[in-house]
């Protein structure tokens, strides 16, 4: 008689998952997705290069308060599994912008394992945005 037992996923599943059902909306949801594919292409790096605070604000910068931006999507993406994975950066879905006020107001603890975490996610968002979407030619929408 063999047993079932149900196992939880593992945390690289679980943001395999949350990257997955992200990229499959803005697949989904015939917005322009612009750049998109370029932007996750390229945090990681400037994570790298930056630091983790000044690469998501500059995210947020870009977008220029527009909710629809490539840019501000990819920030949402990153600051909303941040937000579940970290309780010291914990805000509300509807007010993710506060994710970078958490991270400025928490240890050096905080702000390193933020990074790392951001960078594990990051690979899985990269793999699906490059499966999943379709890179706009020409125009930048910086």
């Amino acid at each position: 008689m063999t047993q079932s037992v149900e196992s939880k996923p593992t945390l690289d599943q679980q943001r395999a998952a949350f990257a997955l059902k992200r990229i499959q909306q803005l697949a989904k949801g015939g917005q322009d997705v612009g750049h998109y594919v370029s932007y996750v292409s390229a945090l990681p790096a400037t994570i790298v290069m930056n630091g983790l605070g000044q690469a998501l604000t500059t995210q947020l910068a870009k977008a220029k308060g527009n909710p629809k931006a490539p840019r501000r999507m990819l920030y949402n993406h990153v600051a909303g599994w941040l937000s579940q994975q970290i309780k010291e950066l914990w805000v509300p879905d509807d007010d993710l912008p506060k994710v970078i006020d958490r991270l400025m107001e928490g240890n050096q603890d905080v702000y390193v394992r933020a990074q790392g975490e951001a960078m594990a996610y990051l690979n899985w968002l990269k793999q699906f945005a490059r499966a999943y979407l379709q890179e706009k030619e020409g125009q930048s929408d910086e």
